[in-house]
């Protein structure tokens, strides 16, 4: 009788909630969603960018501020990478351009090649392990004529969000996309692990100004367990100490 009343407890206090995440598409609804919650952010801007290299493709990438940055596979438009200016003409060399969308702006950023076919795609770590929960960045190019290409946000809690911004015209001006995880989930001590960008199709995207929003350490250093978490804690002991007078008797 006490084990079943137990499970029947433990059922109703231990409820399995999925993380979501809120998408945003400018930068003042991104910031206003996080004005109650304390973080800290990063941003890079890819200004050390000089020359067209090609992303490294070894161990977690390429180190940027708040993030690794790292290539899987081949697309259909070659080896992403990053150009000194994303205007710069299409066959520049090692990494694909630009300059065939006018709205393609004259800075530095990655150009990302994503297929499915060839499953090429990025993955983006951060750099704050076990504390991130907002991404954000600037972008030409992404989804033109249809949904080209999504990212796949892999959370701690095991759970899998595919996320994409809107089918845009070509040459579409340049936009901005950020996402955050819902409320319950950072409060719950969810975090995103990493985020991968891979192709639906085949596309060549560009963008910049990476930012990343995470937990200050003062308050990440102690993991903080959901209420029902204390709740069950307190309910199993109570069953040992039932379980225990039982026997006595």
């Amino acid at each position: 009788m006490y084990r079943h009343l137990l499970l029947a407890i433990l059922a109703l206090t231990n409820p399995t909630i999925a993380a979501t995440v809120n998408t945003h598409t400018n930068l003042a609804d991104f910031e206003s969603a996080l004005n109650s919650i304390p973080h800290s952010s990063t941003l890079e801007d890819f200004s050390t960018v000089s020359t067209n290299y090609t992303m490294s493709n070894l161990d977690k990438g390429d180190l940027w501020r708040g993030f690794f940055a790292r290539r899987v596979g081949t697309g259909g438009f070659g080896d992403s990478g990053y150009c000194p200016l994303l205007s710069d003409p299409v066959d520049s060399t090692p990494t694909r351009c630009l300059n065939y969308n006018p709205s393609s702006p004259d800075l530095p950023g990655i150009s990302g090649s994503f297929d499915a076919l060839n499953a090429a795609s990025i993955v983006f770590t951060p750099l704050e392990t076990n504390r991130v929960f907002g991404f954000h960045f600037d972008f030409v190019d992404w989804n033109d004529g249809g949904v080209r290409s999504e990212l796949v946000v892999n959370l701690s809690d095991g759970t899998n969000l595919p996320v994409s911004g809107s089918a845009n015209i070509g040459g579409a001006p340049a936009q901005f996309f950020g996402f955050t995880l819902d409320s319950t989930a950072i409060s719950q001590g969810v975090y995103i692990e990493n985020i991968e960008w891979k192709g639906v199709t085949s596309e060549l995207v560009g963008f910049w100004n990476i930012g990343t929003r995470y937990k200050p350490s003062t308050t990440a250093s102690i993991p903080i367990m959901p209420y029902w978490s204390y709740i069950t804690s307190l309910i199993l002991l109570i069953g040992i100490g039932l379980q225990a007078l039982r026997l006595k008797v």
